[in-house]
């Protein structure tokens, strides 16, 4: 799983400028992706609309407006038998970024 800012690991941008973050993440065979979730500010974030499947690419945007470093992350998982619904069986991986926000 990769999580990168505008194609780069890290990011410098001003207060409120946004970036997007490119999430790539592949399931283990033969577990199907079945949820992406951003936290942001450390508070997990509702689900992102995907179309399940053994991969995903995705874009989200991120901007912060108190200045420091900011470490973004993405929960994406996987369900061994494809199920959304269903919470078991289910495998986690968390990928992180950092954006560093100036004035």
């Amino acid at each position: 799983m990769s999580v990168t800012i505008d194609g780069t690991d890290t990011a410098t941008v001003r207060a409120g400028e946004k970036v997007t973050l490119q999430v790539h993440a592949e399931a283990p065979s033969p577990g199907t992706i079945v949820e992406v979730r951003p936290v942001f500010g450390g508070e997990l974030g509702d689900p992102v609309a995907i179309t399940p499947g053994p991969a995903v690419s995705l874009e989200l945007a991120y901007s912060a407006k108190d200045v420091g470093t900011h470490f973004v992350a993405v929960r994406v998982a996987a369900q061994a038998e494809g199920d959304k619904e269903c919470q078991y069986a289910r495998v986690s991986n968390v990928g992180r970024t950092r954006v560093n926000v100036v004035e």
